[in-house]
């Protein structure tokens, strides 16, 4: 049966098959069916679980999730979206809408950074997992191993301008009002988004941290670059660049690459030459051996192959790995250094990872802007300024001037790097 088209603002049922009346505009059910999967659903009032899997809304109301509404990994309805529109995509970090995975901003009076702040909040001890923050605050609580047991990791989802200002602060509300606690085996991590950014922008950020990376680890606790032991094993979460991230004299032929090929080629070279397995014999291979690039590492030689014929003639079987299944596997060993590239293929943010955990108001809302606005600075400064920068204070404290407005640290956020710097006796 074809219905006619309803009035604006109405439905036809498709239960009873009534036209033109109040209802539900996503499941097309009329107020009569008290059995709405779209009506008060979990995330959109308080509720609680009963034993058989229903959300109780209220003593005499059972409504239990439908799919279809729900997302499983960031706890959050799939209906609720800024443009208010019924087809929606999850909105969480592990699953990306197509540009619309941002709260709808307020204002940038504060806060006035352009880019996204995405945090990962270990601790060690839970003092609630249901807390209360504003609705544009989307967090979830995810398993880690490598934190002591019976912590996790709140992974909250990106915010920008004043938007991050008054989450932070409502998140950390929330955690001196359950008590919630850090130890040794908890860090702080911030992804900033950099979804704008080209192969030119990621190298003056590597030239950039390059040259401040003491500076970061200066702000952090002694020992964030070291070891710990899990398991057994000695492990790092947080290690220097110097720390055989990059080979010898890779620093200085990358610094005269200018084509945005050959720096993406150069990075990807040095972030994933442990997965580059050896020449292979394939025959349809060796039709086209003479287009890859031979470097030398651990007396043996290997290939990096041209981009375009990664997809299509690496393949498992032969040990190797498609620059897309590199990108899609979390667990990179480059993925363990204090600022982590890797994340830029995975889902276009940088993370800074020095930090330890906290809970702190002053260092969650601090420590994230500090990396965001040094990300931003890579991005407006050009190669040349960048060369000349030498004191560490010639960056805190520089200006620089662009058509229309003057690029500068905002005043709080220098205010805590000195007063960082003094408490961890890093003062000159």
């Amino acid at each position: 049966m074809n219905f006619p088209k309803p009035d604006p603002g109405l439905i036809n049922c498709v239960a009873c098959r009534a036209l033109n009346v109040k209802g539900c505009l996503e499941c097309r059910r009329c107020k009569a069916h008290c059995g709405c999967i779209c009506q008060d659903c979990y995330n959109c009032s308080p509720t609680k679980l009963n034993a058989a899997g229903y959300r109780v809304i209220n003593e005499d109301r059972l409504v239990r999730h439908h799919p279809k509404y729900f997302c499983t990994i960031c706890k959050h309805c799939r209906r609720h979206n800024p443009d208010g529109l019924i087809e929606y995509t999850c909105t969480c970090r592990k699953r990306p809408s197509k540009g619309r995975d941002l709260p709808p901003l307020s204002t940038m009076e504060i806060n006035s950074l352009p880019r996204t702040l995405g945090l990962e909040i270990e601790v060690s001890y839970l003092g609630a997992t249901q807390i209360q923050v504003p609705s544009y605050v989307h967090y979830s609580w995810e398993h880690d191993g490598s934190i002591t047991a019976g912590g996790q990791e709140l992974v909250l989802g990106r915010l920008v301008g004043d938007d991050f200002i008054r989450g932070i602060t409502a998140l950390a509300g929330q955690f001196a009002r359950y008590d919630f606690k850090t130890d040794q085996s908890c860090g702080l991590h911030v992804h900033v988004g950099v979804d704008d950014w080209g192969a030119p922008q990621l190298k003056k950020l590597v030239l950039l941290y390059s040259k401040f990376e003491d500076l970061f680890y200066q702000l952090v606790a002694k020992g964030r670059d070291g070891w710990r032991e899990h398991r057994g094993e000695r492990k790092y979460y947080a290690k220097r660049w110097t720390n055989g991230l990059f080979p010898k004299g890779w620093m200085d032929k990358f610094e005269d690459l200018n084509e945005p090929s050959k720096i993406r080629r150069a990075i990807v070279e040095a972030l994933y030459r442990g997965n580059i397995s050896p020449h292979i014999s394939n025959n349809r291979a060796s039709t086209i051996h003479g287009k890859a690039k031979t470097i030398f590492n651990g007396g043996h030689s290997y290939s990096v192959w041209p981009m375009e014929l990664s997809d299509k003639y690496r393949t498992r079987a032969h040990g190797y790995q498609s620059m897309r299944t590199l990108a899609a596997h979390k667990y990179e060993a480059c993925r363990y250094y204090g600022l982590n590239l890797h994340t830029y293929f995975q889902r276009h943010t940088v993370e800074y990872r020095h930090h330890e955990g906290t809970v702190a108001l002053d260092k969650l809302l601090y420590w994230p802007l500090w990396c965001g606005w040094f990300t931003e600075l890579a991005s407006v400064l050009t190669e040349t300024e960048i060369s000349r920068l030498g004191h560490w204070q010639a960056l805190v404290d520089g200006e620089w001037c662009r058509p229309g407005r003057v690029i500068t640290l905002p005043q709080p956020v220098r205010d805590w790097v000195y007063k960082t710097l003094k408490e961890r006796g890093h003062a000159d």
